[in-house]
């Protein structure tokens, strides 16, 4: 084994021998998952005046979102081989919430023509829009989403109706920390909003 591999740098030493960052990482992950769970009970009753799926809501967390820690809440959630019909709120270490939709298979085809005409509304809502070939992406690089903002019409119902699914965000800043619960139920709203 390469001993040169193994050597620490002196960030790293530092780090290595202070547990105080990471009492603090796992105490801020604390307040995201209290932040998450403080929309399910709101976000239900969005959902239950809709014709979107009821099912069951789910807060998941991980650690290697591209090399970062992330929290999600799921609500709906449906995920099978063919159809997705999700509304995913995002927390990403470092990055961003997002508020996403993403449909597929049936629940794509059945939505499409409804978000199809709501163009105007997604770029006053300032919404990106997927264009990536992964759905389980969600970082803001050209090559997975762009905003609807900087895309024609034309394109917007193109993705919209023919992609192999949709997928529509909202972003919020971590620096909006103290009004992020109520911008993340405010672009929950907008979501399920364009598809009545």
């Amino acid at each position: 084994m390469d001993a040169a591999n193994l050597r620490l740098s002196g960030t790293e030493m530092s780090l290595v021998c202070d547990s105080g960052w990471i009492l603090t990482k796992n105490g801020i992950l604390k307040k995201v998952n209290a932040l998450l769970a403080s929309l399910q009970e709101p976000q239900e009753l969005l959902v239950n005046q809709t014709q979107l799926p009821v099912s069951t809501s789910k807060i998941s967390r991980g650690e290697n979102y591209r090399g970062l820690p992330y929290l999600v809440l799921d609500y709906p959630r449906v995920f099978n081989q063919s159809d997705v019909c999700a509304i995913r709120t995002f927390f990403w270490w470092g990055h961003f919430f997002s508020t996403t939709l993403h449909l597929s298979g049936s629940y794509q085809r059945r939505f499409a023509d409804s978000i199809a005409n709501q163009y105007q509304q997604a770029i006053v809502n300032e919404l990106w829009i997927g264009v990536g070939a992964d759905p389980w992406q969600y970082h803001l690089e050209r090559d997975n989403y762009v905003p609807v903002d900087g895309v024609t019409e034309e394109f917007f119902v193109k993705q919209v109706k023919e992609h192999m699914f949709l997928k529509l965000s909202a972003v919020t800043p971590l620096t909006a920390w103290e009004n992020a619960p109520d911008k993340l139920l405010k672009d929950f709203s907008c979501l399920i909003g364009l598809m009545e």
